[in-house]
């Protein structure tokens, strides 16, 4: 969010203002147009600045300067803005596409990665450049991404409910990290033998998704994360919103 922008979506927030920083550089000429998997956009000008995360710095980083966002970034106040984390290819400015932070830095780094540790009504963290081991428990999972499509994509390939039989996933059985969401977007079959375990779950097309009561005991979902691992979202960590009286929604492919 920035001061190009009308003054009713700056209203509240932590702004950027190009002004006031004194290594802002404006693009002349470049554009960029950005949407998103919930159908929000932003579309501006271009400029380059010193972009600081946590003391992981660029300078010269490309960045947008929007003067147009959907209602979605308005009425997200709790939100400035976003940090694209993938890979290059994705970049929409234009004339000349731009690198993304995550590219930009890797290489001077300590170690090209990023790590991020998100709890449940808790503080997050993202690190970038190390791997702290006092801050996990067990063996790190490696799989290979496969980044030609821009994504941090990798093969997920089973799934169980609750404490269930492991089942292969039939239907694209690959799944992307990203950091701009906390749902699982995953395939109508997962989907489906997920919430055949809730007693009163039921497709809603009104609603878009399976709905059931809000009192409903939860199972969890595990997924497989290379071929040795299985990372579980426990049940009372999926409710996505209420709707209606009394019924619970989960979404038509997704979890949160």
């Amino acid at each position: 969010m920035n001061t190009e922008l009308p003054a009713e979506a700056q209203k509240g927030r932590t702004v950027y203002n190009p002004s006031n920083s004194s290594t802002f550089k404006k693009m002349e000429g470049a554009t960029f147009n950005i949407s998103y998997g919930d159908a929000s956009y932003a579309y501006g000008g271009v400029g380059t600045d010193t972009v600081n995360v946590g003391g992981a710095i660029v300078k010269d980083q490309a960045i947008g300067i929007p003067d147009t966002v959907s209602s979605a970034f308005i009425e997200d106040t709790t939100s400035n803005g976003l940090v694209g984390l993938g890979f290059s290819s994705l970049n929409t400015v234009k004339p000349k596409q731009q690198k993304t932070f995550f590219d930009n830095i890797a290489d001077s780094l300590q170690e090209p990665v990023m790590t991020a540790s998100l709890k449940a009504n808790g503080v997050g963290e993202y690190e970038f450049g190390i791997l702290d081991h006092d801050k996990y428990q067990g063996d790190i999972a490696n799989v290979s991404v496969d980044s030609s499509k821009g994504f941090w994509q990798f093969e997920l390939a089973k799934f169980a409910v609750a404490d269930g039989d492991i089942q292969t996933i039939k239907e694209n059985p690959t799944a992307i990290a990203d950091t701009g969401t906390s749902l699982m977007l995953l395939s109508q079959e997962v989907v489906d033998a997920y919430y055949a375990k809730i007693e009163g779950a039921i497709y809603a097309s009104s609603a878009s998704g399976y709905i059931y009561p809000c009192n409903a005991s939860l199972p969890s979902i595990s997924v497989a994360i290379g071929s040795n691992h299985l990372a579980t979202v426990p049940g009372n960590l999926i409710n996505f919103s209420e709707v209606g009286i009394n019924k619970t929604t989960g979404g038509k492919g997704e979890f949160s």
